[in-house]
């Protein structure tokens, strides 16, 4: 009698905690369109060897980013850092997200002598 009486409540705190670590985890969130066909994903160093109008994914975390709407942003990875712009791409990033790892498809542009990437796609 006094295992059930101690059994029963450890069963269910043990699927409230489980339920609760399930529902909490972290949500991945998606803007824009991913392109249909596969991008070549590469660190922000090999795009100075890449042209303009290449479409290349990249993975890094949001350096800066466009403080009142979510427009641009720098991304940074171990090779360097370059400005992502999402207008072209119809959305905009979620503000308060420096630091948060992010993934983005794009095209590559020049835009006064520097390379950034016309965002289609984004992956927080």
């Amino acid at each position: 009698m006094k295992i059930k009486s101690i059994v029963a409540p450890l069963v269910v705190l043990v699927l409230v905690a489980g339920a609760s670590l399930y529902l909490l985890r972290p949500q991945k969130e998606t803007f824009g369109n991913l392109p249909a066909s596969e991008v070549q994903t590469v660190t922000i160093g090999d795009i100075a060897h890449l042209q303009p109008g290449e479409t290349v994914a990249i993975e890094g975390t949001i350096k800066r980013e466009c403080p009142s709407s979510g427009c641009w942003a720098l991304i940074e990875d171990h090779t360097g850092e370059i400005r992502i712009d999402t207008e072209k791409g119809g959305f905009a990033l979620p503000l308060h997200r420096e630091g948060s790892r992010i993934r983005v498809v794009g095209e590559l542009e020049l835009v006064e002598n520097d390379l950034q990437i016309s965002a289609e796609y984004a992956e927080l």
